[in-house]
């Protein structure tokens, strides 16, 4: 079921499948069944030629009604249901492809009609074979020429001995073979260099993203992509950079950029987070001219800019992402990948991001973002995600795919989201009866991470009531996330002090607050909150504690919460009530 499945889906692979699905029908388990009767109906979505899957039609839809019937829950039999219709829809249009517009019969005519034509006599054995070989290329919609002379002129030859005639007959059959198929689109971007022109399909056990869609990219433009949220574009993006695209340019340089600091290279410094990346070192980079750029990115330039020697991890948002961008850049890409690059970076960076992107003339770019100044400004292309499952390309930047798909600017709208949050009120703060009365304020806040040269922060005074509605802006490296912790106490302050009310409850989601799910993968949304949350204090946040108090500490919360444990046991008791 979290499988990413990046082939065909084909004749051995449902045969591979299908008994192990239909097992799956069989468990007793509810969730088992509802799992198998989805993959059943992805798969047959995913194949590339309907008929192979109408050869297990026979097979599966006894097994998928025999679920409508029997399963109690009716969300699963509505699963069920649906695979049914995909099966049922599939094998319609199986039987049409099997009636194709063009008929072994009529192709056979067409060949007998082409000999006429030239003055030679019909030879029933030769022209079944070529009619059959003809076939084949009608069925699968194949239209070059090559392959269809390819596959006619062995057995036309061996009819018509005059070679002219020959290839005159065959071009005739070629002519009527292939009238009835679909027709070639001109593409005005077509003289200019291919970097990829490839056909793939992608999907998760739960979900197809993609089949069999056409993905043709030129060298040097600047592509947009572009679809709802959940559509699969970061998912996309990551299979191109992984390589695990079937029938992708293995040979290409593609380098997908991310701004987060991996955890076992988070105590390394700038430069050497990446003098040890394993593509720098494959490329032969050398320490001076990682150094230059670094610098030309703004690294150690100034009082508020990072420190080339600083580590990673101190690295605030804007300047994690100057980073990776610095390591893609020095890779010379054939592909740029960049997903959401203009977060966490100030103007003067996203200025700078724009022209270096504009400027870039034989690597071509890939990019996801809801900054639609940025894509009007940078994107030649945009390729759409479609509803029939293939990525269309569009000519020009945003503003020009929007006029001629106006229904895509609901993604850039958030009164359009089809996503809603509804948060609880906090309610009122016990003790405070005025909305502009200090509830959290600093004074004389002073701040320096021992590895800066600089202090972050000086001499720093704020206050915010229950009114306050604040917005703090700064360049990058400003020191706008390290206040905010010393604010909620995540920090403490070389000098200066905090006040907070006693009953004031701070709730805190930094830039890289879930970072640390990526440890907790095996676990659903409500388990995860689940495990973070049990006992109604924050597990995470707790770990973090636990590694600075003493063991005096430590033992002193554990008897406390032992006690609490007791008395809640004892009252429950006395209440009748147990509550597991």
């Amino acid at each position: 079921m979290a499988t990413t499945f990046i082939n065909d889906v084909d004749l051995p692979t449902l045969g591979l499948l299908v008994p192990v699905l239909t097992k799956g029908m069989r468990e007793r388990k509810v969730a088992i069944k509802r799992r198998s009767a989805l993959v059943i109906g992805n798969m047959c979505k995913l194949v590339n030629d309907p008929r192979t899957a109408a050869l297990f039609y026979p097979i599966l839809k006894p097994v998928l009604e025999k679920g409508i019937e029997e399963i109690a829950v009716d969300e699963v039999r509505k699963v069920c249901q649906e695979s049914v219709d995909t099966l049922e829809r599939v094998s319609a249009e199986a039987s049409v492809l099997s009636d194709a517009v063009f008929t072994l019969e009529q192709l056979t005519e067409s060949i007998e009609k082409a000999l006429v034509a030239q003055g030679a006599k019909s030879v029933p054995t030769l022209v079944k074979f070529a009619a059959k070989g003809a076939h084949f290329l009608v069925v699968g919609d194949i239209r070059d020429s090559d392959e269809w002379t390819a596959c006619l002129l062995p057995y036309i030859s061996a009819i018509i001995t005059d070679a002219a005639k020959a290839g005159k007959a065959v071009d005739a059959i070629i002519a009527e073979g292939t009238a009835a198929l679909s027709a070639e689109k001109v593409n005005p971007e077509d003289e200019e260099e291919d970097l990829c022109n490839a056909q793939f399909s992608l999907a998760y056990g739960t979900r197809v993203l993609l089949h069999q869609t056409p993905f043709k990219v030129k060298i040097g433009r600047k592509y947009g992509l572009v679809g709802a949220n959940g559509a699969g574009k970061s998912t996309l993006m990551k299979a191109i950079a992984g390589g695990n695209l079937a029938g992708f340019p293995t040979e290409l340089v593609t380098v997908y950029v991310e701004c987060e600091i991996i955890g076992e290279k988070a105590d390394l410094s700038v430069l050497e987070y990446i003098m040890c990346d394993e593509k720098i070192i494959k490329c032969n980079v050398g320490v001076d001219t990682v150094k230059a750029m670094l610098t030309e990115m703004g690294f150690g330039v100034n009082r508020t800019a990072a420190a080339i020697d600083a580590k990673a991890s101190t690295l605030s948002g804007g300047w994690r992402m100057k980073l990776a961008l610095s390591r893609a850049m020095l890779l010379n890409p054939d592909m740029l990948l960049l997903d959401e690059p203009t977060n966490h970076l100030d103007q003067f960076a996203v200025k700078w991001l724009t022209n270096y992107i504009m400027n870039l003339k034989t690597c071509t770019c890939l990019l996801v973002s809801h900054d639609t100044k940025f894509l009007d400004t940078v994107c030649t292309n945009i390729m759409h995600y479609e509803k029939n499952l293939k990525l269309k390309t569009y000519a020009g930047n945003l503003s020009e795919f929007v006029k001629q798909k106006p229904e895509a600017k609901a993604y850039y709208e958030l009164s359009s989201d089809n996503v809603a949050f509804a948060f609880p009120e906090p309610g009122p703060l016990e003790g405070v009866k005025s909305l502009t009365k200090a509830v959290l304020k600093t004074k004389n806040l002073y701040f320096q991470y021992p590895t800066a040269p600089l202090p972050q922060l000086i001499d720093v005074s704020i206050q915010c009531s229950l009114a306050s509605r604040v917005a703090v802006v700064g360049v990058n490296g400003a020191g706008k996330s390290t206040l905010v912790k010393l604010m909620v106490g995540e920090l403490e302050a070389d000098q200066g002090f905090t006040e907070r009310h006693p009953n004031l409850r701070v709730a805190y989601v930094a830039q890289h607050a879930f970072t640390h799910i990526e440890d907790h993968l095996d676990l659903t949304p409500v388990e995860y909150v689940m495990w973070r949350y049990r006992g109604g204090q924050d597990k995470e946040q707790a770990q973090k504690d636990s590694q600075t108090m003493t063991k005096e500490e430590i033992d002193a919360l554990r008897a406390k919460a032992k006690v609490r444990r007791r008395a809640s046991l004892l009252f429950a008791c006395c209440l009748d009530v147990f509550v597991v």
